[in-house]
């Protein structure tokens, strides 16, 4: 079995800001992550300045993309990205358009898993070539005190399992 990779989230309100911070850390680092505040706030550019700065990085758009899968899968991987994330809630017609575009790129689709999803639905990413999932507990949620719980790590259970 190949070890874990680790990924830093830059979640920042700067590129500034998560630049310094890869300066630090990118030799420690598998994966830099170009988080959602950070590319809201700075458009395309940070996953642009995230690939310049780090060329043999992985770099995921975490864009938690809801529509448009193929316009938004060929910005990120046109930008530099490895891998985009699509938020669990998406159809699954956004699911396919973006990992076909992921695909043509080299690149993989990361499903973020936040509130409601079944086995189902992780059944059906899987049979349409999706093969990452990652849990995501809300920094508000975090910050009311919300403990791990069900919907937390114990829900990858069936997920990890899954194999058809």
């Amino acid at each position: 079995m190949s070890r874990p990779l680790l990924q830093l989230a830059l979640d920042h309100t700067s590129l500034e800001a998560a630049q310094r911070d890869v300066a630090l850390l990118q030799d420690h680092v598998d994966i830099v992550e170009a988080g959602t505040i950070l590319c809201l706030t700075e458009g395309l550019s940070a996953v642009k300045a995230l690939r310049a700065q780090c060329p043999e990085k992985i770099i995921v758009a975490d864009w938690k993309v809801a529509d448009a899968g193929e316009t938004l899968a060929q910005q990120a991987f046109s930008a530099g990205a490895n891998w985009m994330t699509i938020i669990c809630a998406a159809p699954l017609a956004t699911v396919e358009k973006g990992h076909a575009v992921a695909q043509s790129c080299g690149g993989e689709i990361q499903i973020e898993l936040f509130g409601n999803w079944t086995l189902d639905d992780a059944r059906d990413w899987y049979r349409v070539g999706v093969r990452q999932a990652i849990y995501h507990r809300g920094r508000d949620a975090q910050a009311s005190g919300q403990q791990w719980g069900r919907g937390g790590p114990d829900a990858y259970e069936g997920v990890v399992r899954h194999r058809p």
